[in-house]
C-alpha cells in the first residue's frame, strides 16, 4: 500500500493517428465474427441477436475448438474456429469482436486488422499505452475501423449528461464523485487477480469511472493516485485516483475509486455551481437525475442500458465510412490509457511504457 498519494507526473499522451475513410459496409447485414467465446462475449452475442435485420453472427474462434462449437452451437452461429487465424482469414465477415483478457488485445485485435477486418476490442483498449497505441496505429495503417468497447459512452444518458454540462446547466463543474467496486471471492488463478492476466480492479473496473470523467469533462490536467495491492497476486485490489481539470471556470475535482476487495456501488455525481447530476448505475444507466439550483429534478430515461447502443454504433460508423467513432474516438481512448497506467503506477502495480 502507498503510504501517500502518488503524484504522478500527467505528461501528454501521444495524439492518435488521423483516421481516413474505410470502404462503406454495404451488404444486408453487418457480419460479426467473434474472438474468445467468453462470459463478456455471451452478452455480446445476446445484443447482436437482439438486431436480425441489421446484424448477423457468422463465426467464432478460440484456441479450443471444442469450446467454440459449443459456444456456436448455444447462438446460432454457423461457423467455429479452434484458431484465431482461422476466423479472421474468412472473407465472409466485415468486423470482428475482440472478448480475450486485456493483455492479449493487442495481438489479436492486430491480427484480425491486419487481415483486413474492422474491429471491436473489448475495454480497456489494451493493458498500456504503449499497446494501445499500437492498436490505433494499425487501424490507420490498415485503412480499418477500430473502437475500443466502451459502451457506457455510447450510451444516450451519458451522452445527455455530457451536452448539459457542455451547454453550462450546472454552471462551472466543481467536483465529481465516480465508483465502481465489488468484492471478489475467486479464485487466485482468475484473470481479475492474475498479473499475467494484466488482473486487477483498475484495468477492469476503473476503466468506467476514468473514461466517465473523460467523455464529461475532458482530459484531465493532474493525477494522483494511492491504494491497496492483494495480499496473496499484488494486483491492485481498492485504489483511487484524483483528478484535477485546471479550465477558465475554475478548477474542477475528481475522485474516481476501483475495488475489487469492497461491496460499494456503481454511482456517478457531478457537482457545479447551478446544479448537479446523479447517474446511479453509470455503466448502464436506464435513468439519470438533474437537478438546477433551486429547482425540482428531473428525470431522464432511456429504455435499454447493455450493449445495443454499442452495437448499434458500429453499424453506424462502418455504413458511413467511418474509422473511428465519435462515442469513443481514438484520442480518447489513448487519454484513458495513459491515465490507467499513471494511476496504477501510483498505487505501485502499474507497467507504464510496456
Amino acid at each position: 500500500m502507498s503510504d501517500t498519494p502518488a503524484n504522478v507526473s500527467l505528461a501528454a499522451p501521444p495524439v492518435a493517428p488521423a483516421p481516413g475513410p474505410i470502404t462503406p459496409v454495404t451488404g444486408e447485414k453487418v457480419r460479426w465474427g467473434i474472438i474468445a467465446p467468453g462470459h463478456i462475449a455471451e452478452k455480446f452475442a445476446k445484443a447482436v441477436t437482439s438486431l436480425p435485420d441489421e446484424a448477423e453472427l457468422v463465426a467464432v474462434g478460440s484456441r479450443s475448438a471444442e469450446r467454440a462449437a459449443d459456444f456456436a452451437g448455444r447462438w446460432g452461429i454457423p461457423h467455429s474456429h479452434g484458431s484465431y487465424a482461422e476466423l479472421v482469414a474468412r472473407d465472409d465477415l466485415d468486423v470482428v469482436y475482440v472478448a480475450s483478457p486485456h493483455n492479449l488485445h493487442g495481438e489479436q485485435a492486430e491480427l484480425a486488422m491486419r487481415a483486413g477486418k474492422h474491429v471491436l476490442v473489448e475495454k480497456p483498449l489494451s493493458e498500456s499505452l504503449h499497446s494501445s497505441r499500437s492498436i490505433i496505429e494499425t487501424a490507420a495503417e490498415q485503412g480499418v475501423f477500430c473502437m475500443e468497447a466502451m459502451w457506457t459512452r455510447c450510451n444516450p444518458l451519458v451522452m445527455q449528461a455530457r451536452q448539459l454540462i457542455a451547454d453550462g446547466a450546472l454552471g462551472d463543474p466543481r467536483f465529481m464523485w465516480c465508483t465502481f467496486a465489488f468484492r471478489f471471492d475467486g479464485d487466485d488463478s482468475h484473470r481479475l487477480l492474475d498479473p499475467e492476466l494484466a488482473g486487477g480492479a483498475i484495468l477492469d473496473l476503473g476503466v468506467y469511472p476514468m473514461h466517465a470523467a473523460h467523455v464529461l469533462l475532458g482530459a484531465p490536467t493532474g493525477i494522483t493516485a494511492e491504494g491497496t495491492e492483494h495480499p496473496r497476486t499484488g494486483v491492485d485490489a481498492t485504489s483511487v485516483a484524483h483528478l484535477t481539470w485546471d479550465k477558465p471556470g475554475g478548477t474542477t475535482f475528481g475522485t474516481l475509486v476501483s475495488s475489487i476487495d469492497a461491496r460499494g456501488d456503481q454511482r456517478l455525481s457531478v457537482f457545479g455551481t447551478k446544479g448537479q447530476l446523479v447517474l446511479e448505475n453509470f455503466l448502464a444507466p436506464l435513468e439519470m437525475t438533474f437537478t438546477p439550483e433551486g429547482g425540482e429534478p428531473q428525470k431522464f430515461v432511456t429504455q435499454d442500458a447493455g450493449f445495443l447502443w454499442q452495437v448499434q454504433e458500429v453499424h453506424r460508423c462502418l455504413r458511413a465510412g467511418k474509422a473511428e467513432s465519435s462515442a469513443v474516438p481514438w484520442q480518447s481512448s489513448l487519454d484513458v490509457a495513459a491515465l490507467l497506467d499513471q494511476w496504477r503506477a501510483g498505487v505501485g502495480t502499474g507497467t507504464v511504457g510496456r
